[in-house]
């Protein structure tokens, strides 16, 4: 089924457990639709809407990654859980950090 993710956090009775807030560019815009799960900081890059029941229930509501979802290196096929420990940021001092993740 497909659900925003308000809907999905609804769905699921995680109301006040899980909250739900847009932001601004991440930095990584090809590899969007784009959602970050903290405070484990899960990088889920495009994310589809028939994911975000998924997201809420495994990620934000019981604290696990989903692999799935997980940003991939086209070169060394590896996977990235956390969006500070993929490549593009890692080399990178975050500035901005109202409306940015």
């Amino acid at each position: 089924m497909t659900l925003t993710y308000r809907e999905a956090v609804r769905e699921q009775g995680v109301e006040g457990r899980v909250e739900i807030k847009p932001t601004g560019c991440h930095g990584f815009c090809e590899m969007g639709p784009i959602s970050v799960v903290e405070p484990a900081n899960f990088f889920y890059s495009r994310v589809r809407p028939e994911d975000t029941g998924q997201v809420v229930a495994e990620s934000a509501a019981q604290g696990g990654p989903i692999e799935g979802l997980l940003w991939k290196d086209p070169v060394s096929r590896e996977k990235t859980a956390r969006e500070r420990d993929l490549p593009i940021y890692r080399k990178q001092t975050k500035n901005v950090t109202y409306n940015s993740g």
